[in-house]
């Protein structure tokens, strides 16, 4: 009787032990650092994705303008104006534009 009662005893510790361990393992997976760490489907770039995308659907949506110039597409905020409301996509072009209308003036 005696020895039934340490087999039940031990055998109760060890699946307690055997639960710990398990629970700790897959806790450690989820958040350990590991392989999935630089898998774009990571726990926290998920996270980040979907809070930036939140942030994004919270602005208005941006268009497009052609630069005078060079035809390059750029965003409306990125976007440079002259003075005459002309849009450019970079300093050099919009230098470029004006370099070239003050020499033919």
């Amino acid at each position: 009787m005696f020895v039934l009662q340490r087999i039940v005893i031990i055998v109760i510790v060890l699946v307690v032990v055997w639960r710990i361990a398990v629970g700790l393992g897959r806790r450690r997976r989820e958040t350990g650092f590991g392989a999935d760490s630089y898998s774009r489907f990571s726990p926290l770039l998920r996270r980040r994705r979907r809070e930036w995308s939140s942030h994004l659907a919270d602005e208005q949506p941006d268009h497009l303008v052609a630069c005078r110039r060079c035809g390059t597409y750029v965003p409306s905020r990125r976007a440079l104006t002259a003075g005459s409301g002309e849009v450019f996509c970079s300093p050099g072009c919009r230098d470029r534009v004006e370099a070239a209308e003050a020499h033919d003036a």
